[in-house]
Order: C-alpha cells, then structure tokens, then sequence
C-alpha cells in the first residue's frame, strides 16, 4: 500500500511535487502553460499560416477539449 498521498505531509514539498509527476508517467499528457508563449503563438501561426489571434484560440480551444 502506498503512502501517497495520505503520508505527503511527511515529505518537503519537493520530495511532493517529485511524487506527482512521476505519478503521471506514462499517462500519455504533458504539462503545458496555460496561456501561449510569444514563441508558440508565433511557430503555431507560421506553421499554420495563422495569425496570432487564431494560433492563441486553438491553443485555448485546444486546452480546453483536453
């Protein structure tokens, strides 16, 4: 039986966070802000042939359908 995450309270909150990504390994998601970079509006737009309004949408869009 595992001590997360009743136990966490024994552990640094780094020790904490470690646990809870290494608890979705494998889960097939990423961690990713929630709001666009100038960087990944700009690829995304490029990319796409977008402007940036339309690139940060479908990264909103895209949030939330995950």
């Amino acid at each position: 039986m595992s001590d997360f995450p009743d136990n966490a309270h024994r552990h640094s909150p780094l020790d904490y966070a470690l646990r809870m990504v290494e608890a979705t390994d494998g889960c097939e998601c990423a961690l990713v802000p929630a709001e666009p970079t100038e960087d990944m509006m700009r690829i995304g737009a490029t990319v796409g042939g977008l402007s940036l309004a339309q690139a940060r949408a479908i990264y909103r869009a895209m949030l939330w359908a995950a």
